[in-house]
């Protein structure tokens, strides 16, 4: 079954000086914060969010995240978050994740991969 579904716009959003990173996360890893500050700004459950990659930017101190969504365990191909976190701050949040709740399921055989 396929699902035809509302893309939301891509979206880019910078912080300024930064928004503090909840407070519960203490020194958890950076791809649990990633994926909570995803399912927030995003609005999705942070259950269809997997954390894809990040690093450490030496240069600057900046943590990259990248993440991908999924929708009842089955991946959403060309879905993609990026969070940058600094120090105990998060600068900047983007995605193009879609929305999953509007969906209506199809079956369309001539786009099934068997």
């Amino acid at each position: 079954m396929a699902y035809v579904l509302n893309v939301l716009s891509s979206y880019y959003q910078t912080f300024g000086a930064g928004i503090a990173k909840p407070a519960s996360f203490g020194s958890a890893e950076l791809s649990e914060v990633a994926v909570a500050v995803t399912a927030t700004e995003a609005g999705i459950a942070a259950a269809n969010i997997s954390f894809a990659r990040g690093f450490k930017s030496d240069s600057t101190g900046v943590e990259h995240a990248y993440l991908k969504q999924s929708f009842n365990g089955i991946p959403i191909i060309n879905t993609a978050a990026n969070v940058a976190f600094k120090g105990e701050s998060v600068m900047s949040f983007g995605s193009s994740f879609i929305d999953t709740e509007s969906g209506t399921p199809v079956f369309r055989f001539h786009l099934a991969v068997i």
